[in-house]
């Protein structure tokens, strides 16, 4: 069983990977790839074409739009549940108005060797479909994030009770669980009663052989190519996703307080600030492509990662730490990484950040930040190579296909 193919359930499509879901996704499964096939099913925005189409050597992503009647249900559930994107937690209610979604998926798992839910809103339908063997990849504790994002309204309410019912399903009828974190882990033993011998920490990584590190002395070498000598800038990435909006609503609270210092924000977070009042020194750059990102935090003489709630880990993290560029996290943005403040980042409360940056401007050019950055890549060299996590990954499948 072990070598035959995989297929995956998703929301969301995951080519070209822009946020940290879909980074996890595409990079995690394409190694897996390599030694066997895999198959992403993923739901498409109604407006999408559909497509079949390998994405890397071995992976490939089937698209299936999601039907009119399907947009229709979800857009009227929306509208008691204003600002928070509906389509995750709404698709184990709403996913069978969709039915070549239903069709495109047993067609996958009729030759799998093993399904995957990744994230738990599919797994429904996955069971319904499925004889074999299924896992669930939590990318998060559900329960733990919708409760922080859905506001308190009627819709609100029953689907949190929904999710909190299809993830303890998916803990209860899943052969295994993957999870990103020990803190994760935890919650599931504790939250849902998962027997420790039935989960798998697969953190979160980086894709090392398209992340270039950049050194403090070539860091400082482009900024004079550019003309920024005597400037500092830090950067925050972020999709629009409840954490992010809240760590961004945060740098624009205490951005006035560092009037020397540029803010630069990248990705859909951006989207979170219209209409409102944005500082002078905050540039809302928006989404970008993999070019510009690795450009701005090549140049870029910090990173921040303010965010107060979220579960899983953050992708962002990694980016930051593979490229060289310092950091400054609070501990929740810290969570589930190897890190100790002072030897690989700045941590600090949210009150703290004016002073950390502060701190951090001081030691631009010294030897305390070039030997912090030189241990953040390190680290992320020897914990956190995507390649070497879907090498565990499929040990842990080798292992479980061995004993059926």
């Amino acid at each position: 069983m072990s070598r035959r193919k995989i297929s995956v359930a998703v929301t969301f499509p995951i080519w070209p990977p822009r946020g940290g879901g879909q980074s996890r996704v595409f990079h995690l499964y394409r190694h897996l790839a390599e030694t066997r096939p895999v198959e992403i099913i993923c739901v498409a925005n109604a407006n999408e074409l559909p497509s079949d189409r390998e994405i890397a050597p071995g992976l490939r992503e089937v698209r299936i739009p999601k039907s009119r009647a399907h947009r229709k249900a979800e857009l009227e559930l929306s509208r008691d549940v204003p600002g928070v994107p509906l389509t995750d937690v709404v698709m184990p209610r709403l996913i069978h108005l969709t039915p070549d979604y239903g069709r495109a998926l047993r067609a996958s798992v009729a030759d799998a060797g093993i399904a995957i839910a990744s994230h738990p809103y599919l797994f429904p339908l996955l069971r319904e479909l499925m004889d074999g063997p299924i896992w669930y990849e939590a990318h998060n504790v559900e329960m733990t994030l919708k409760r922080m994002m859905l506001p308190d309204t009627t819709t609100a309410r029953e689907l949190l009770a929904e999710t909190e019912r299809v993830e303890r399903a998916c803990c209860d009828g899943s052969e295994r669980l993957i999870v990103c974190s020990a803190d994760d882990s935890l919650a599931f033993r504790r939250n849902f009663g998962v027997p420790e011998a039935r989960i798998t920490e697969i953190p979160n990584g980086v894709d090392l052989d398209s992340v270039e590190y950049v050194g403090p002395e070539a860091r400082q070498a482009t900024k004079g190519r550019l003309g920024l000598d005597g400037t500092t800038t830090v950067v925050f990435l972020g999709s629009r996703h409840k954490p992010n909006c809240d760590a961004l609503d945060a740098i624009l609270r205490f951005a006035p307080e560092c009037p020397d210092i540029r803010f630069l924000i990248l990705g859909s977070v951006c989207k979170h600030s219209d209409g409102r009042p944005v500082p002078p020194n905050v540039g809302l750059v928006g989404e970008v492509d993999d070019g510009v990102k690795a450009t701005t935090l090549g140049v870029a003489d910090g990173a921040l990662n303010p965010m107060m709630g979220g579960s899983g880990t953050n992708l962002k993290m990694l980016d930051y730490l593979a490229t060289g560029v310092p950091v400054i996290s609070t501990r929740q943005g810290a969570r589930g990484l190897a890190v100790a403040d002072g030897v690989h980042m700045q941590l600090s409360e949210i009150d703290g950040f004016p002073d950390a940056l502060r701190k951090l401007q001081a030691e631009i050019g010294g030897p305390v930040l070039a030997k912090r950055v030189a241990a953040s890549r390190r680290l992320v060299e020897e914990c956190y190579d995507w390649a070497a996590l879907a090498d565990r990954f499929s040990e842990s499948i080798d292992r479980a296909g061995s004993r059926t």
